[in-house]
C-alpha cells in the first residue's frame, strides 16, 4: 500500500494493528498475573520468582567501572574509590 501511495489506508490498518497489539498485550498480562496469583496461593514461591522474572525480564548488569581524567578505565576497586574521591 505504501508503493502505490495509498496513505490513508496504511494509516488505517496501521492503527487496527496496533489496537490489536495493545489487547493482545493486556490479556497477556492478565493470564501472567493469574498465574502468579495461582502459584501465590499455592506457596509456590519458586515458580512465582521464576514467572515474575520472565516478565521483567534480567536486570542490566553495572560493569564497575569509572574513568579518570584523561578516559581511562579503572577496573580494580581502590583506583575506583580513590577516583570517586576526587
Amino acid at each position: 500500500m505504501k508503493m502505490k501511495g495509498n496513505w490513508f489506508e496504511v494509516r488505517k490498518q496501521n492503527g487496527q494493528i496496533q489496537t490489536r497489539i495493545s489487547k493482545d498485550k493486556e490479556n497477556y498480562i492478565k493470564k501472567k498475573c493469574q498465574v502468579l496469583e495461582e502459584h501465590n496461593k499455592k506457596g509456590r514461591t519458586r515458580d512465582l520468582h521464576q514467572q515474575i522474572r520472565e516478565i521483567t525480564g534480567k536486570p542490566k548488569i553495572n560493569a564497575g567501572t569509572i574513568q579518570n581524567g584523561a578516559g581511562i578505565d579503572y577496573i580494580e576497586k581502590d583506583k575506583i574509590i580513590r577516583r570517586q574521591r576526587e
